[in-house]
């Protein structure tokens, strides 16, 4: 896949990549099959996570479909969440073994800030919290992000919700952002079972490279949806500029 600008993945280009990741894995699990070998922690720990996250893509899909914007927002963290536990599970075998030993019915292991820090450099940390944080905020409903997390809308000093769907130019933007990055999300996690696990098992070398390939044409949607987020959270000053229309009432 060649790099693309712009926060915009085709149906197509997302198929390929989720059937490059679906592969990827079936190869790793065929190779413990047909060589009658046990597979371990480091195996089977990834490749349960990479289920999940190909099935919360599945997920995000379907309620984009339905227009369910915010609500897709909500699994993109899921998703979000979910590859750094993969790649946490992945970087060492310690770690997959206390996956499964896990036994705290609140919480799986670290925050994010203190797994990321265990994983990346300062500057990378500092980068991938931010999306964190805004992502978290639509999930929580933080008012200061607006349509990007209630089905509502402000123009000309009138205001509108809805419980259905809204078809605007938002709406569309905000869906094929949320796509995309669903999308790079998968990439990301291939890469991962690839550089990592891959390495455990036999796996056609054509097959590594075209999940490489999908990864690196893909990568510029990490920064390009933080930017996204932070463009349109800084226009509002509250919950969609209410509070400044209400001022200018009393004026």
């Amino acid at each position: 896949m060649k790099s693309k600008a712009g926060l915009h993945v085709s149906e197509a280009d997302s198929k390929a990549v989720y059937d490059g990741a679906l592969q990827l894995m079936m190869s790793i699990t065929d190779y413990f099959f047909k060589e009658k070998s046990t597979i371990n922690e480091i195996i089977f720990v990834p490749i349960s996570i990479m289920s999940r996250i190909l099935r919360t893509h599945d997920a995000i899909a379907l309620l984009l479909k339905n227009e369910h914007y915010s609500e897709a927002a909500v699994l993109i963290l899921t998703q979000f969440e979910l590859r750094f536990d993969l790649l946490y599970v992945s970087s060492d075998i310690k770690h997959a073994t206390a996956w499964v030993a896990h036994e705290n019915p609140k919480a799986l292991n670290a925050g994010m800030k203190a797994k990321l820090e265990k994983l990346f450099k300062p500057p990378e940390v500092a980068r991938l919290y931010e999306t964190f944080g805004y992502l978290s905020g639509i999930k929580h409903g933080n008012p200061l992000y607006s349509e990007l997390a209630f089905p509502g809308r402000s123009r000309a000093g009138r205001f509108v919700i809805s419980t259905g769907p809204i078809d605007d130019r938002f709406a569309k933007t905000f869906s094929d952002v949320l796509f995309a990055y669903s999308t790079y999300q998968v990439a990301w996690s291939a890469q991962v079972l690839s550089k990592l696990i891959s390495k455990y098992v036999v796996i056609d070398h054509e097959r590594r490279v075209r999940v490489h390939g999908n990864y690196m044409g893909l990568k510029h949607l990490e920064s390009d949806l933080r930017r996204f987020l932070k463009r349109k959270i800084s226009t509002r000053k509250t919950f969609f500029g209410i509070k400044s229309m209400m001022n200018r009432a009393k004026q």
